[in-house]
């Protein structure tokens, strides 16, 4: 039975997420998903040739009427503001859609809670939890007995190696390396191409090699009608 899917957020994760579903179903040669729309507060018309089917604060509805949704709004570096987002929305679990490409490994005994989001050719090893909406963009690896806690963000080819716990709502930016037995606090940014060989603490950015503190992460009071 194909599963009627809406997409929150817009043409960057939502745009990958769409062109995710749309190899899914080319791949299986069936419609796995099917796309009705996006919810977006900014534009009125389409998104990635897929129509707006209303603004983002009737998530709740559309997953009253039986929709999938996929929470694909992630600003890198204000992870507090994307909680915060989410928790406006009131999606209950079982709306969340769970979304995997054909091409990723995911070993028999890792686990994705609901609305995670893993692209091509990722791996996620053994022993690993990926939580409530963590976004896997492509080519990264997870490793094996690894917490990635609710709504972080892997960026396109980085690398976390394993006995690793992240927080909640933490970026590991394009092409980073965490090194093994290393905790990452909540809100965290890890630049792109950065190695962390050291754990941090809550709401701080780490770049370079070997990553130091940059600076701590401020994050800005917006209302949910300015972003």
């Amino acid at each position: 039975m194909t599963k009627k899917l809406i997409i929150i957020g817009g043409e960057g994760n939502g745009g990958v997420v769409a062109a995710c579903i749309e190899d899914i179903n080319r791949i299986h040669k069936k419609s796995v998903y099917e796309i009705i729309g996006f919810l977006n507060d900014y534009h009125a018309n389409k998104i990635c040739n897929y129509p707006v089917v209303g603004k983002t604060e009737t998530a709740k509805e559309w997953a009253k009427e039986g929709y999938l949704l996929s929470f694909a709004i992630h600003p890198i570096g204000h992870g507090s503001l994307r909680v915060k987002l989410f928790d406006h929305l009131e999606i209950p679990d079982e709306s969340l859609a769970t979304i995997v490409h054909p091409t990723a490994f995911i070993a028999s005994n890792a686990t994705l809670e609901p609305g995670v989001f893993v692209m091509a050719n990722c791996y996620i090893g053994p022993q690993t939890q990926l939580a409530k909406s963590v976004f896997v963009m492509a080519n990264c690896v997870v490793g094996h007995n690894d917490y990635i806690g609710p709504f972080c963000h892997l960026s396109a080819g980085s690398v976390v190696s394993s006995y690793i716990t992240i927080g909640k709502a933490s970026d590991i930016c394009l092409s980073a390396s965490i090194l093994e037995k290393v905790s990452i606090g909540d809100y965290c940014v890890i630049g792109a191409k950065s190695l962390l060989t050291k754990s941090t603490g809550n709401s701080e950015m780490y770049i370079g090699i070997p990553a130091k503190l940059h600076r701590r992460i401020e994050e800005k009071e917006y209302t949910l009608q300015e972003k």
